[in-house]
């Protein structure tokens, strides 16, 4: 299996943005579930502006992974509630794997349950992040994701997938806060029509139409 990456609170934040100096990148072993707890891997991870104030305030502690609500998928599963591929909404952090179940913290209201993607994608998740962000951070996402998209990797299943969950990604901000995008409009929309043009993708189909009309 994969390591596990970990971004880790590296020291009590001062005042103003968030610098590289707060954080620091780890990499161990994914944890073993338990008796009623699962395996998930983290698929989005969403930044909300309150999570700052939670390392200001002291609640997060030197070395502690840092805290943020996740979309996941189930890998491995010993606990009744959750099945292998299951899509979940918990609380695994800025890291790729986390556990869900049994003694694991809930922070106190952010219940764990399995979503729906019948009803709305994964990616839904992701699109409440982008009107929170400064201009500048809204351009790093942006051309993050557009780089990745553009560079020419593997020809296999898995970089085929993570494609498809960028373009997901740019499409969902795209619905939200289109207008702030100008700047990457020559690079999103020859993508949407690029997989528009893939009739089996229904995320990217939805995701896409959607963001192009804003």
């Amino acid at each position: 299996m994969t390591m596990n990456q970990q971004w880790r609170l590296a020291r009590m934040p001062v005042e103003g943005w968030p610098t590289d100096g707060d954080f620091v990148l780890g990499r161990t072993e994914p944890s073993e579930p338990g008796e009623n707890q699962a395996l998930t891997r983290t698929i989005y991870l969403s930044l909300d502006p309150y999570q700052w104030g939670r390392r200001r305030s002291g609640v997060e502690e030197i070395g502690d992974v840092c805290h943020g609500r996740t979309v996941s998928q189930v890998v491995k599963s010993r606990h009744a509630g959750y099945k292998e591929g299951d899509v979940i909404f918990n609380t695994n952090g800025w890291q790729a794997y986390g556990l869900v179940g049994e003694d694991i913290s809930e922070f106190g209201y952010m219940h764990p349950r399995v979503l729906d993607t019948s009803q709305a994608p994964a990616s839904a998740a992701l699109g409440v992040l982008a009107p929170y962000l400064a201009d500048n951070l809204l351009t790093r996402l942006a051309t993050t994701l557009l780089q990745r998209i553009e560079t020419p990797g593997q020809d296999s299943d898995k970089e085929q997938e993570q494609i498809r969950v960028y373009i997901q990604a740019i499409g969902r901000i795209s619905r939200t806060v289109g207008h702030r995008l100008g700047h990457s409009i020559d690079r999103i929309i020859p993508l949407f029509l690029r997989f528009l043009g893939d009739p089996n993708d229904d995320d990217a189909l939805k995701n896409g139409r959607e963001g192009d009309e804003d």
